[in-house]
């Protein structure tokens, strides 16, 4: 496992999830007096939200992805399979944790597994990239 690649891919891997998390953010259903739900995106969201998201993500995205990726990398499972699944799972997990929520609103639990889903393909294929080690 080459370090520098990795922790590399896993500062790509923060700012492709902050960003998945502004935009998703600002897609919100609002729900009238009558009962009828609908959908809108607001983009006043996204400036606040990358502001934030941040001071969250960054030290998430490595104490997790730097761990997950040696456990990986150990039992011989570094591939685009586990990494995404691991990804998506982590992402969950981590917002179940952070907001003390079990189990976590489905839309929340959405939001985070795509940003987990996200960032872990980035790791991998940017790891890939740097070690010039294209096998998948």
């Amino acid at each position: 496992m080459n370090n520098r690649a990795i922790l590399k891919a896993l500062v790509l891997a923060s700012i492709m999830a902050t960003i998945t998390l502004a935009l998703l953010g600002g897609y919100t259903p609002q729900t009238s007096i009558d009962g009828v739900t609908w959908h809108h995106y607001s983009f006043q969201w996204i400036d606040l939200l990358l502001l934030i998201l941040p001071i969250f993500v960054v030290p998430i995205t490595f104490i997790i992805g730097y761990s997950t990726s040696l456990l990986l990398f150990r039992l011989n499972l570094f591939n685009i399979y586990t990494m995404s699944i691991v990804g998506s799972i982590c992402g969950i997990m981590v917002i179940s944790i952070v907001f003390y929520q079990f189990p976590p609103p489905a839309i929340v639990a959405f939001y985070y597994g795509v940003a987990g889903f996200v960032a872990s393909t980035t790791t991998f294929f940017t790891y890939k990239y740097l070690t010039k080690n294209i096998n998948i």
